[in-house]
């Protein structure tokens, strides 16, 4: 049976576990800098904003969900942002990746949010077939733009 829940801050050791498995699975395991007190504080610590629901099947964790609040100018009111949806392989096609995406859609009406966004990349066409599936518009004319690192400082300094 496939059990939903909200993690817990005893829930950050295996939270970043499953990090990691989804980091190796896409190919940027070199990328993950997370650790289990960065987590901690950022998912449970006093400037927390972002939630992780954990899925489970027969007590077995399977998958996590990280989302966070966002605002929309167009709609004048909030979304969420889905960060992450991870599923280990054995839950794979069994319905818990649509059980999780029940969990955030109830927590998004409950919540008064207009939407759930989130990011999939181009190469992952099963991710991107099921989320269609969903009733999901695909947006391909938007591309993602990040600013970190010493380019981020650079322009923290730059007050023109």
């Amino acid at each position: 049976m496939t059990n939903i829940e909200a993690a817990k801050l005893e829930d950050v050791g295996l939270i970043l576990t499953m990090i990691k498995e989804l980091a190796e699975w896409e190919g940027y395991i070199d990328q993950v800098d997370a650790s289990e007190e960065l987590l901690s504080e950022s998912l449970f610590g006093k400037s927390a904003i972002a939630k992780t629901l954990i899925a489970s099947i027969d007590n077995r964790p399977v998958g996590y969900l990280i989302y966070c609040p966002k605002f929309t100018t167009y709609t004048g009111r909030n979304e969420i942002y889905l960060q992450d949806v991870y599923l280990r392989e054995e839950a794979r096609g069994g319905g818990v990746g649509i059980a999780l995406r029940s969990e955030l859609a109830n927590i998004a009406i409950a919540s008064n949010a207009t939407r759930i966004e989130w990011f999939v990349d181009e190469s992952n066409t099963m991710a991107l077939s099921f989320y269609e599936q969903l009733g999901a518009n695909i947006i391909d004319a938007i591309k993602v733009v990040r600013l970190s690192g010493a380019n981020l400082s650079s322009v923290a300094r730059n007050k023109r």
